[in-house]
């Protein structure tokens, strides 16, 4: 960041503490990452809410902690967990 508030790589204005507006270089970068994250907790914790509860349950704790965001990526969740249960029970048997 330069003595302007502006990033030196891109020259986007930067806010109090050196964070991009969303025109800069890294704001992508950024929901990049957190859209990684947020896919793997999601997926951590829709593992531990089907070992505790059944379907219906699970999907009503996974809307109460993520909100839309679980409706748009549980699919992609749900077979994710079943590739997990077929190696499970292919393992064991």
């Amino acid at each position: 960041m330069n003595s302007e508030g502006r990033c030196s790589r891109c020259g986007g204005l930067m806010l109090v503490g050196g964070i991009h507006t969303r025109d800069s270089c890294d704001y992508k970068k950024r929901l990049e990452v957190i859209d990684d994250l947020t896919l793997v907790s999601m997926a951590t914790n829709y593992a531990e809410f089907r070992n505790l509860y059944d379907f219906d349950r699970a999907e009503e704790a996974m809307v109460n902690l993520f909100g839309m965001k679980w409706h748009r990526v549980k699919e992609k969740i749900w077979q994710g967990f079943d590739q997990d249960e077929i190696r499970w029970r292919h393992h064991e048997g």
